[in-house]
């Protein structure tokens, strides 16, 4: 039975520690360094700890301090992306405050009838609505193409803006996503930990936490989710996956699951709903990969991290599609500038090429190094600790190019299967080389 101990809808009252709306939750964290600078997303907060920190010592004045409270605010409100429903922002979660405090949470993790009795604005329905345009007066159809609606648990209706579908496009209620949930977990003992609505209603995460822990040292619990994922347009397929995550900086590894290392897409086709059935027997997969990622996170905890594993993960990532020449591989280096020529590249111009590869190479090292020595590792020395050093930077410092919007969307991506996602993979893959 899950309890209501929480409920805030008012984005200009957010924290940023994880425990509380209290206002001063960001002033300690500026004056803290000690305690939340490992805990700081240079992502969603829009700049660096140090920035903010400077930007705040320098600070002299009480509207000066506010200015920069109120920036890094807004900063993460926007990163969020949160939707609020008549008023409520559509997220809950289970235990510690997430999404800055905002929404419901509730003391326990919860059954399917809980989680839609509690956080009302999920009880949405999505349907298709024929799309029309104007002319001298006249409404003309749009031969095939329909727009996304939606009603809400009060009645209320409205329109995803800007969104166009074909008819064999299919929509996944919510309710159906968590319904496939409850058959996939059914027994197992998981619940649901956290869901909610993103940009704008156009996308729902369902998140269940299996009752399996894992702790490769003591304090340092790794936990296993089974995460659904849905767009209500064509932006993203409906996909489900198996991460585990670190209680202490919320560091996500994904586990592989059968069809591809992101786990299980579907796209909105008629057939969607027949062939989420596929998935079910990942899930068995996905518990077993669990069970063997806890024994090779022991062996990590005790090995001795070698002085040259982020030089030898560094050129891994530098040879990696993902990240096509950004970095200079070791070999490379040894070798100079040359080492970049081609036919249609000259010396000038590897030099160039040369020089930014290897200042982005020796750059990453260091802050892999930088947070490896942190106080929040708890596993210092140790393969363990030195891994989880380089998924705390791809998770939460990677930086990303574009409009805000396309930073945000680009990070989901890199997060669910892209670069982030690659370089946790490699971090791993050579660890595990390491103690073979």
């Amino acid at each position: 039975m899950s309890n209501l101990i929480q409920e805030n809808h008012d984005v200009n009252s957010i924290s940023f520690d994880g425990t509380s709306a209290e206002p001063r939750s960001l002033p300690k964290m500026l004056e803290s360094p000690e305690a939340f600078a490992a805990n700081w997303d240079a992502f969603e907060l829009g700049t660096s700890f140090e920035v903010a920190r400077n930007r705040w010592n320098a600070a002299n004045t009480p509207e000066a301090r506010q200015a920069v409270l109120d920036d890094l605010r807004d900063a993460a409100v926007r990163r969020a992306d949160l939707t609020v429903v008549d008023g409520k922002v559509a997220v809950i979660v289970a235990g510690e405050a997430a999404h800055h405090g905002l929404g419901y949470r509730v003391d326990a993790a919860m059954g399917t009838d809980e989680l839609f009795e509690i956080c009302e604005p999920l009880n949405r329905t999505y349907f298709k609505v024929p799309l029309s345009y104007s002319v001298n007066g006249g409404s003309i159809p749009v031969p095939g193409r329909y727009g996304v609606a939606f009603q809400d648990s009060n009645g209320s209706t409205g329109i995803l803006p800007d969104t166009a579908v074909s008819a064999d496009f299919s929509i996944m209620q919510i309710r159906q996503s968590a319904a496939f949930l409850d058959g996939v977990v059914g027994g197992s003992g998981a619940q649901w930990d956290t869901a909610g609505l993103i940009r704008d209603g156009r996308e729902v995460f369902l998140s269940a936490l299996m009752p399996e822990t894992i702790e490769p040292v003591k304090g340092d619990e790794v936990k296993q989710y089974l995460l659904i994922s849905d767009a209500f347009d064509t932006s993203r397929s409906w996909r489900f996956c198996s991460p585990t995550v670190r209680t202490v900086c919320a560091n996500t590894a994904r586990l592989a699951l059968k069809g591809a290392r992101e786990g299980i897409t579907f796209h909105h086709s008629k057939t969607l709903h027949k062939r989420i059935d596929m998935a079910l027997a990942a899930v068995a997969e996905s518990r077993a990969a669990f069970q063997t990622f806890g024994e090779l996170a022991s062996v990590l905890a005790k090995s001795a991290a070698r002085s040259d594993y982020f030089s030898l993960v560094a050129d891994e990532i530098a040879g990696d599609a993902a990240f096509s020449q950004m970095m200079a591989t070791s070999e490379q280096i040894s070798t100079g500038p040359s080492s970049m020529m081609t036919p249609s590249i000259d010396l000038a111009r590897a030099e160039s090429m040369f020089a930014r590869a290897s200042q982005n190479r020796s750059t990453l090292i260091e802050r892999f190094k930088a947070i490896n020595e942190s106080p929040t590792n708890l596993a210092p020395g140790s393969l363990w600790g030195a891994y989880n050093a380089v998924t705390q930077y791809a998770n939460h410092e990677m930086s990303y190019q574009g409009s805000e919007v396309k930073r945000r969307e680009t990070r989901l991506a890199s997060l669910m299967g892209g670069r982030a996602d690659r370089m946790n993979e490699i971090a791993m893959q050579i660890a595990q080389s390491l103690v073979a």
